[in-house]
């Protein structure tokens, strides 16, 4: 099972944002105790250099990868993130099983 984390990331420390991954993964780990778990994100794409609107670019990759996600779990502030707030939408209307 694919699961697509989804959280806030503009203006939040990379340390502090891995933690809070870390910390769902770990909780999604415990309920899904008995699954196989694949934990999908975008965090490790780097944009080009060549690329202008970087957000936009990080907008995009986290789309394609939550193509392949079997659930899309949301995490706390999901909803005052612009980036997060579009995959909600995508999530919710296109797949079943989304987590907030």
């Amino acid at each position: 099972m694919k699961i697509f984390i989804s959280q806030p990331l503009t203006g939040i420390p990379e340390k502090e944002s891995e933690a809070k991954r870390i910390e769902a993964e770990n909780a999604l780990k415990y309920y899904y105790n008995d699954e196989t778990i694949e934990f999908i994100h975008h965090t490790e794409c780097i944009a080009p250099d060549s690329v202008d609107n970087k957000r936009v670019w990080y907008l995009g990759k986290s789309l394609t990868i939550l193509a392949n996600a079997d659930i899309v779990a949301f995490l706390p502030g999901w909803d005052e993130s612009e980036g997060c707030k579009i995959e909600h939408i995508v999530a919710e209307n296109l797949w079943k099983n989304w987590i907030k």
